[in-house]
This record gives C-alpha cells, sequence and structure tokens, in this order.
C-alpha cells in the first residue's frame, strides 16, 4: 500500500509537474509567438519607412527635373521679351531719327524758300533801283 500511495504521489507530482510544464511552454510559446509578431511588424515598418524614403527620393528627382524644365523655359521667354523690348526700342529710336530728319528737311527747305525770296526782293529792288535810275537818265 505505501508503495501504491508513493507510486500514486509520485505519478500525481508528475502529472502537476507537466501540467506546469505544459503551462510554461505555453506561457512561452505565447511569448516567442509575440515576439515573432512583433518582429514582423517591424519587419513592415522598415520596409514601409524604406518605401516612403523610395518614393520620396524619386518625387525629388521628378520635381528637380520639373523645376529645371520650368526655368529653362523661363530663360526663353525672358529672352523673347529682352528682344521684344529691344526691337521696340529699336523702332522708336528709327522712328525718332526719321522724324528729326524729316524736320531737318522741312526747314532746309524753309530756310531755301526764304533764301530765294530774300534772292528775289533783292533783285527786284535792284531792278526798280536801275529802273528809276534809267527813267532819271532818259
Amino acid at each position: 500500500q505505501r508503495v501504491a500511495f508513493l507510486a500514486m504521489k509520485a505519478k500525481r507530482k508528475a502529472k502537476a509537474a507537466e501540467a506546469e510544464a505544459r503551462k510554461i511552454s505555453l506561457s512561452e510559446k505565447k511569448a516567442m509567438e509575440a515576439k515573432l509578431k512583433k518582429m514582423k511588424e517591424d519587419e513592415r515598418r522598415r520596409n514601409a519607412a524604406q518605401l516612403a524614403r523610395k518614393r520620396a527620393e524619386e518625387y525629388e528627382i521628378k520635381a528637380t527635373k520639373a523645376a529645371t524644365r520650368l526655368q529653362a523655359v523661363a530663360r526663353r521667354w525672358a529672352a523673347r521679351r529682352k528682344l521684344k523690348r529691344l526691337k521696340e526700342k529699336k523702332r522708336l529710336e528709327e522712328k525718332e531719327h526719321a522724324e528729326r530728319v524729316e524736320k531737318l528737311r522741312q526747314y532746309q527747305a524753309s530756310a531755301k524758300q526764304r533764301n530765294m525770296e530774300d534772292q528775289l526782293r533783292k533783285l527786284r529792288r535792284q531792278a526798280a533801283v536801275r529802273l528809276q535810275a534809267a527813267w532819271r537818265v532818259y
């Protein structure tokens, strides 16, 4: 009886130890699963962050290219505006020059006219003086 009792006691202890071991292994299993889950989540986060960085770099490259294109377009427009301004300035200068030349020509023509009129008056006066002298002689 004593042996049977000890055997049963040993069996009970073994069962309890087994249950305890199962409990421990269960909690270890849960801890391992939690750890694995956390690692997977960390990996996923790292991948997402890496992807985000890669996308940001791609967008930055695209933005730089677009900005470069826009700057080139802006430079072309500025050059075109400058050329237009210079052409307009040249046209105005030519117009002003033509006006000055025309005024000068008109002034010279009127001066010539006045000169001719003065000469004509002078000649008439001389003719009148000669005519009077001729009448006096006659």
